[in-house]
Order: C-alpha cells, then structure tokens, then sequence
C-alpha cells in the first residue's frame, strides 16, 4: 500500500511538473498596424509561416500575433484580396522590437 501512495504522489508531482514547465514557455507578441497610405487596412491576414497561427487586422489596420519564444527564425506573411502580399523574416535578435508597422499596396490589377 505504501508503494501505491509513493507512486501516486509521484505520478501527481510529474504532472504539477509538466504544467508548470508548460506555463514558463514565454511567448513575444508582434504588434502594429497595416497601412494603405495614411489610412489602416482592416481584414489584412497576418500569418505565421509553417504554423496554424495567424491572425486578421482590426477595423483600424491594428494587429496583434504571439510568437513562442522556442522560435527561433520566423516569417510573418500579411495579405488580403486587392493588395499586394508582403513577406518579412525575423530572427528572435530582430523580434525585440516587438512594434512592426507595414504600408501594403493595392494590387495593379484594381
């Protein structure tokens, strides 16, 4: 019965581990607006390459995407319908700066 309990209560303190390693993962956000000219664009898809992280501008251009500190090199897509794609590459160094305006520009076509 004692070894029940010393199992138990280590399976219990595993666990408590576990979380707690995933809790202290940090993460940085990337934040700024998405630009036409002066004005901000809304609907513009922020989205980070090789991942299911994306997010969309506010009605104001304004963004905001969390990127986990475990990346070290990462690209950051931002595109809508009408604009011309954009592509940037950050490296952990360069995401310091975590405040990234970018002006799109219409797409030729329109």
């Amino acid at each position: 019965m004692a070894k029940s309990k010393i199992k138990t209560t280590l399976i219990s303190l595993l666990i408590c581990c576990q979380s707690f390693i995933l809790l202290a993962q940090g993460k940085t956000t990337i934040y700024g607006t998405a630009f036409n000219r002066e004005l901000g664009i809304p609907g513009i898809i922020i989205e980070l390459e090789n991942s299911n992280n994306y997010v969309a501008s506010d009605e104001n251009g304004n963004y905001r995407i969390e990127i986990p500190d475990s990346i070290s090199s990462f690209k950051l897509s931002f595109q809508r319908i009408g604009f011309l794609t954009k592509e940037y590459q950050f490296t952990r160094d360069s995401a310091d700066k975590t405040k990234f305006t970018i002006t799109l520009l219409k797409n030729g076509k329109n």
